[in-house]
């Protein structure tokens, strides 16, 4: 590194399908481009990097594109944005950072929006694995910690409409949560499937899983409530 301590990056493959990368026979096709400079500054890199990738396809099914700008600092690799934008769907948001010496602690957020789940039915296919979905899914995390270590703490929101898989139908899911290194707990716990009805809070600490809250209802009718308690 001595003698070359800056390095101009470059990423041009206008045609990945030239390299020969599929999966399941379903080649991947479309444009990726990126450029940036990366130093190195003692025994840490800095710079910055950013990528793009358009027109993504697997097989014939679109899978969209993204953007993504990464740069390195005080001994971390920064994950300003990543964008991913799904063909037809929805997107995915990210940012993060995580250091490059051990422990390597970590934060970062992450955010997905799926309008349409029909329209990553293509792409199931493409891959060999057929399904008919459809519903809307939102999901939310934070978190941070020590990759090198169990040291994590986070927060989990999911939220579901009208969603199926084939036969199976679930017309509202929510579910939160949150954890950290002893102790895990849901913050919002509701299932709904047509006439059916089941709301709980679920906690893991000190090696056991404990069930409360639990209610089930039927047609607007309370059918059954309990707790529970295992190691």
């Amino acid at each position: 590194f001595a003698g070359a301590p800056e390095f101009d990056v470059q990423i041009a493959a206008p045609k990945l399908d030239q390299f020969g990368i599929a999966v399941k026979e379903a080649a991947l096709s479309g444009a990726v481009n990126g450029e940036g400079i990366v130093r190195v500054e003692g025994t840490q890199l800095a710079g910055s990097v950013g990528v793009s990738g358009t027109d993504l396809r697997l097989g014939k099914a679109p899978l969209g594109g993204f953007t993504a700008q990464v740069k390195f600092e005080n001994g971390a690799a920064i994950l300003d944005t990543l964008t991913v934008q799904l063909a037809g769907s929805g997107e995915i948001a990210a940012k993060g950072r995580v250091g490059l010496d051990a422990p390597m602690p970590y934060s970062g957020e992450l955010h997905v929006k799926l309008a349409n789940l029909a329209t990553l039915s293509p792409i199931l296919n493409a891959i060999g694995q057929p399904a008919k979905l459809g519903g809307a899914v939102t999901l939310e995390w934070s978190g941070d910690g020590q990759l090198g270590t169990p040291a994590h703490n986070g927060k989990l929101k999911l939220f579901a409409k009208s969603l199926h898989r084939d036969a199976l139908v679930l017309d509202e899911a929510r579910i939160g949560g949150m954890y950290s290194p002893t102790k895990a707990e849901t913050t919002e716990l509701l299932l709904v499937a047509e006439k059916a009805r089941l709301s709980s809070h679920l906690e893991w600490q000190n090696d056991r899983l404990r069930i409360s809250e639990l209610v089930g209802s039927y047609a607007g009718e309370q059918v059954f409530t309990g707790e529970a308690s295992f190691p």
